[in-house]
């Protein structure tokens, strides 16, 4: 009686993989038939043809863990910089109140040489100043002038500050929390211990900056609080290299037809804000079978999440007298590689619903059933498939 448990066992496996295979074999023929219909109709692919037309780099370089700070003295530029100094100063003077008022990312690597101050005021009642980068709710000092002390602001006029410049890296910091730079009055007394003159070191949290150039030189200026002037402190900057936001849009086929090369059967933009936050939009959705799409490790499914935002996984979405900015659903998302372009979409095949298709972003040389590209390219049409002039066939490439 054993021996035919097992043996019944065994029969129901060797079904069930039988059955599973099948399955498989079936969604490979499926993407087979894509593929040749796509050589058909564009023509063979080059083998270096890369997916992503996305125009700008889609990532910045990490080299250090989140929450590490680089700094570190630049050369002293003695009589250079006295002589800069002096040129520019007439300049810097007329030029910092009409100066174009930015947002501060903090999140940048810069030469920064302090070069100027006026204080109008000084209700503070101090005559010092401390330049901080603050993450994980503490503080690194990232400039100081001589030994002690950051930076000496007499609060009589304009003054030129110091020979040394700092070097400051602070683009790894996306990944910790609270992060923001910080210019606020200090007691020179108590270096070290984080001594803040009329409130806290977030009191002076630097939100905002002017930007300029005289004479070809780049000048940043910060104010103390939200009540001072942008003259407070001026620096020359040099290398400026922020961490910028990362954005892409996804194009993505088949979801049922074979010959159908328009691409719309889902498209969603990904963004990466400067702190590593990730969302995803939904912009269109031209395909009427169900399907789940994986942004990292985010999932959104139609019949799912799509329903229960009222749509219907057999109708299409924005493709037909589309509205390019139209929001069909925003979600936070996680773990985005935009280097890798891990987002894969699983859906359901158009003639078994046994058969589940597995599309991921495709290999360099392969045919295509996703592509990126930079946000402000609009997809196309139902039934209009892609200009084949967005990439180069393979008899038409050089080796």
């Amino acid at each position: 009686m054993s021996m035919l448990v097992a043996s019944v066992a065994f029969v129901s496996c060797s079904k069930t993989d039988v059955f599973e295979e099948n399955k498989k074999y079936v969604a490979e023929q499926e993407k087979s038939e894509y593929r040749t219909n796509f050589v058909q109709k564009y023509g063979e692919v080059s083998p270096n043809q890369s997916w992503d037309f996305c125009a700008t780099p889609s990532t910045q370089a990490k080299t250090r863990a989140a929450g590490s700070l680089t700094w570190g003295y630049l050369n002293p530029i003695n009589d250079w910089l006295d002589r800069w100094a002096d040129h520019d100063k007439a300049l810097v003077i007329a030029a910092i109140d009409n100066a174009e008022v930015k947002e501060f990312n903090p999140y940048v690597a810069v030469d920064l040489y302090p070069a100027y101050s006026y204080v109008a005021s000084n209700n503070n009642k101090t005559d010092f100043y401390r330049l901080a980068v603050c993450y994980n709710n503490t503080t690194e000092n990232i400039y100081r002038q001589g030994v002690g002390y950051f930076l000496e602001v007499l609060n009589k006029g304009w003054n030129t500050l110091g020979r040394f410049g700092r070097t400051i890296d602070s683009k790894s910091l996306t990944g910790a929390s609270n992060v923001y730079w910080a210019l606020y009055p200090t007691d020179i007394n108590v270096w070290g211990n984080e001594s803040v003159v009329g409130g806290t070191i977030e009191d002076y949290k630097i939100d905002s900056y002017k930007e300029f150039k005289v004479n070809g030189r780049t000048y940043w200026g910060f104010r103390v609080g939200q009540n001072g002037s942008y003259s407070d402190l001026i620096c020359m900057v040099k290398n400026v290299d922020p961490v910028r936001p990362i954005e892409k849009r996804y194009m993505i086929e088949d979801l049922g037809s074979k010959k159908d090369f328009d691409f719309n059967d889902i498209v969603v933009d990904v963004y990466q804000a400067i702190d590593g936050s990730q969302k995803a939009i939904i912009r269109a959705m031209g395909g009427t079978i169900d399907f789940t799409m994986k942004i990292g490790n985010t999932e959104w499914t139609k019949s799912v999440q799509g329903v229960a935002a009222n749509y219907q996984v057999e109708t299409m979405y924005n493709t037909e007298n589309p509205q390019w900015d139209a929001v069909l659903a925003e979600f936070p998302v996680s773990g985005w590689d935009p280097n890798t372009n891990n987002i894969t979409v699983t859906a359901n095949s158009l003639n078994n619903d046994d058969v589940i298709l597995s599309i991921p972003f495709p290999r360099v040389g392969e045919v295509p059933m996703i592509i990126a590209v930079d946000t402000h390219v609009d997809w196309q049409l139902e039934r209009v498939s892609l200009p084949n002039d967005w990439w180069v066939p393979a008899e038409n490439t050089e080796e």
